[in-house]
């Protein structure tokens, strides 16, 4: 039943309390506002388990590609930079060029096409 609730995307209701960047009081514009989800403990306990136990199965079964640090745990913009400043090292020591492109996507999880998301977890038997 909780699947069939999760893929008619009927999970429940959710409060949307928008608060106000720092710096950004003056400003007209919609983006000035971070939404907050305020949710109650009922939802966010299933919530935080499933996280967890994603997160679990994923590392348990070699998953994940060992280059993502997004959305990791013990997985820091610091380590992000050295594993960047060590290959471009490795790179330049063996006489080779590097270019990098780096991607901030605006509101990429506000377009997530949350069956397909389910439909792979299904077929990973998480």
């Amino acid at each position: 039943m909780f699947k069939e609730r999760l893929l008619s995307e009927e999970v429940g209701k959710v409060k949307i309390t928008p608060i106000t960047r720092p710096g950004k009081e003056n400003s007209m514009e919609v983006p000035k506002f971070r939404p907050i989800n305020l949710i109650n403990v009922g939802g966010n306990v299933p919530e935080k388990m499933l996280i967890n136990r994603i997160v679990h199965h994923a590392y348990s079964n070699n998953l994940l590609n060992h280059n993502q640090f997004g959305f990791t745990p013990k997985n820091s913009a610091i380590e992000i930079a050295l594993a960047v400043k060590e290959y471009l090292e490795e790179g330049m020591r063996e006489g080779h060029f590097a270019i990098i492109v780096s991607l901030d996507i605006k509101g990429e999880f506000d377009a997530a096409w949350w069956r397909s998301i389910l439909k792979t977890l299904e077929e990973l038997n998480c």
